[in-house]
């Protein structure tokens, strides 16, 4: 193990998770999910393949069509942090972790939610995992300063917003 190496790791990370090329591919990632609901539901409006539309859900085999996704770094950019750490030569911990979490850098990658909320207006379940602790989630009303409290904690928007996105679409 090298120190050094690890650094130069995360470096090479977070640069390339910044890049235009790598949004470009995220949004191209997106995409393609978009155009194979697209054919899921052009099935199930033929009747072929298995595939049929029912109060508005999509079926496949008579069994729901779901997507189920990791959260960080699939559909929330952890990357700020990661650059945050490198640029102070510090150590990447859970508990800074979860502090980023609920911050104003934390926010969905390029197209995420546009494609979660294409996948739900289309009959699809969406189910996302993650190793998180509840204080990733635990968002509730707006307090007297505008955030959110989490955890005895108020928390800026436009992270929990993310998570409210996913809540309101029925995620």
């Amino acid at each position: 193990y090298s120190p050094v190496a690890a650094y130069e790791n995360m470096v090479g990370a977070a640069v390339w998770q910044m890049s235009a090329e790598c949004h470009g591919l995220m949004m191209q990632a997106f995409n393609i999910g978009k155009r194979n609901v697209d054919e899921m539901v052009a099935k199930a409006k033929a009747g072929t393949d298995g595939f049929k539309m029912e109060n508005g859900k999509l079926f496949k085999d008579g069994k729901r069509v779901a997507v189920f996704s990791d959260i960080d770094d699939t559909l929330v950019d952890g990357v700020h942090y990661t650059a945050n750490v490198v640029g102070k030569n510090g150590d990447w911990n859970n508990a800074a972790f979860a502090r980023f979490v609920m911050s104003e850098g934390c926010t969905a990658l390029p197209g995420a939610v546009e494609f979660v909320k294409y996948c739900v207006d289309n009959g699809i379940e969406f189910f996302y995992v993650t190793n998180r602790y509840d204080q990733g989630y635990k968002v509730g009303q707006k307090d007297s300063k505008g955030g959110y409290a989490s955890w005895g904690t108020t928390n800026v928007e436009s992270a929990a917003q993310v998570v409210v996105a996913l809540c309101e679409l029925g995620i």
